[in-house]
């Protein structure tokens, strides 16, 4: 009897002992599973950081986004539901797997999973979605068993709700996965600001392009009207410089763009100085000087009576960077006005003489009257 409780005590400890190195290998295995899970879920992560650095497309970016997170809790349907401002409804804008098909689907506030998780602006979890009295009442849903969603929240709102499910009756979701699709919908949340920033950028960039473009059809019209106008202008900036002259300018005056660019033109005779700074005074308090007649030489020394008429032009900020001129060669009107006048003094005299001359014969003839 002693012999044989003496063989059972070893067999005992024997048992035991491989019992807990079983338990200890289990314990060990699991632990293994958790650290791979744990380096795959980071490693994840990191790569889908990196993604977004590359990408720029919003539905890229959330669709990568979504494809990572499904991976992990192994399944391969999943959804995000965006908000689009000014929206009362929300629409899975991405999807995959089971809910390809459901794009486009909108929600209000409280209805299905979507909209329960946009109300409670919290992680919702359902076993099964078919016996779940929040579902929607869609038949093409029956299908799904257990869900997942996440707010996809900024500060106090909500953007949108991204989450997972399961088409098999076994496939269930845990804590682990609420706390994996709560990571990834912040890196959704930061895909959806830079999107919003990259269409901002595009747009502002568009927006910018286009009105590059008008600026340079504005300044193609102006400046063919400057080359096409028969009267000589030039552009001066504040320093009183030359900074543009016209063709007509140049024919007229005889002085070359390249001559004068940069320079002050000196082109106005000794007399004609004072009512030209007088002219000059005013159009710097912001007068318009408008026909202003006075005279100019040509390069050649000649004498051209002109009429000026000249304003301030502005920047952006309104503050005055320059004057244009308008000068117009008005010594052909002023010769043919010297000679009409020449011609009506003549005939003035003219008819004096006559006049004087009749009014002698009237007097003669009455004379005569007055004899006879």
């Amino acid at each position: 009897m002693l012999e044989t409780k003496s063989k059972k005590a070893p067999n005992d400890k024997v048992a035991a002992g491989l019992d807990q190195l079983e338990q200890e290998a289990h314990a060990l295995r699991e632990a293994e599973a958790a650290l791979r899970r744990q380096n795959e879920y980071l490693t994840a992560l990191h790569e889908t950081s990196l993604g977004l650095i590359d990408r720029l497309d919003k539905e890229e970016l959330l669709e990568a986004i979504l494809e990572r997170a499904a991976r992990l809790s192994g399944t391969e349907h999943g959804y995000i539901y965006l908000l689009e401002p000014g929206d009362e409804q929300m629409q899975i804008q991405v999807g995959m797997g089971f809910f390809k098909s459901q794009l486009g689907l909108r929600v209000k506030p409280g209805e299905g999973m979507g909209g329960a998780v946009w109300q409670s602006e919290k992680p919702l979890l359902v076993d099964d979605y078919q016996s779940w009295e929040g579902r929607l009442s869609d038949k093409s849903l029956d299908e799904l068993h257990s869900v997942v969603g996440i707010p996809l929240k900024y500060g106090s709102r909500v953007h949108g709700v991204i989450g997972l499910a399961s088409v098999e009756a076994g496939k269930k979701f845990h804590d682990e996965d609420i706390a994996i699709l709560g990571r990834f919908a912040e890196l959704a949340l930061v895909a959806l600001d830079k999107a919003r920033l990259y269409a901002d950028v595009r747009h502002e960039l568009a927006e910018r392009k286009r009105t590059e473009i008008t600026l340079r059809e504005s300044e193609e019209r102006y400046r063919l009207l400057l080359e096409s106008s028969p009267d000589p202008i030039v552009v001066y900036n504040m320093s009183g410089r030359a900074t543009y002259v016209n063709p007509a300018f140049e024919q007229t005056f005889g002085f070359t763009s390249e001559s004068v660019f940069g320079k002050t033109i000196d082109f106005v005779p000794q007399e004609s100085w004072p009512e030209t700074r007088d002219a000059i005074k005013n159009m710097l308090k912001g007068k318009k000087i408008h026909l202003f007649e006075t005279k100019r030489l040509t390069k050649d020394g000649r004498v051209l009576d002109v009429q000026i008429s000249s304003t301030l032009y502005r920047d952006q900020a309104g503050k005055p960077v320059g004057n244009i001129v308008i000068l117009r060669d008005i010594s052909a009107q002023k010769k043919a006005e010297n000679v009409l006048k020449q011609y009506h003094d003549q005939l003035e005299e003219l008819v004096a003489e006559r006049t004087a001359e009749l009014a002698k014969t009237n007097r003669q003839l009455e004379q005569e009257v007055e004899e006879r």
